[in-house]
């Protein structure tokens, strides 16, 4: 069973991008959807610590590349859950019944978010694929009250987060 996203980003891996972009580009895509780029294997409590200088310059590396051919890149981004089970492990503030997802009805589950969001907003991405579903949700009391339904739930998360990358980013 190997990791995924693999959390390997050396140079023959940018490579390998650099040319599956070429191949992109010249089948007329547009367009790239790329999770775990920054985080891999989730964000450490200490988020600056997920990108080390070589990761940090690999990755504006293939930002740069993929800009010159022509794409876009989007930056898959776990809302609530995926990226974020170190944080919920070590920060019970965040902690609902999911071990996998944040509390929505906690506003320090909310401050994760927005500096998570922060940091990938420091880099070129050219918009965001945002993904709330794929580890469920919390089912607390509160969270069950406020949002009867998975839909509502997830709406609500994604649309949260959506707004804040606008107002952050209008474009």
């Amino acid at each position: 069973h190997l990791p995924w996203p693999d959390p390997i980003l050396d140079d023959g891996t940018v490579e390998g991008i650099l040319q599956a972009f070429d191949v992109q580009a010249q089948g007329g895509y547009n367009m790239v959807d790329i999770f775990g780029l920054l985080a891999p294997q989730g964000w450490p409590v200490d988020l600056a610590s997920a990108v080390d200088k070589e990761r940090d310059r690999r990755v504006r590396e293939i930002l740069g590349a993929a800009h010159q051919r022509g794409i876009k890149v989007l930056y898959g981004l776990g809302v609530y859950s995926w990226e974020f089970g170190q944080i919920i492990k070590q920060v019970p503030a965040v902690q609902g019944t999911n071990q996998y997802a944040m509390c929505a009805s906690k506003e320090a589950s909310w401050q994760w978010q927005e500096k998570v969001t922060d940091l990938i907003l420091s880099y070129d991405f050219d918009g965001f694929h945002l993904e709330s579903a794929d580890l469920g949700r919390c089912a607390c009391d509160q969270c069950k009250e406020a949002w009867a339904n998975d839909v509502a739930y997830h709406n609500y998360i994604n649309t949260r987060t959506a707004r804040y990358i606008r107002s952050r980013r209008p474009n």
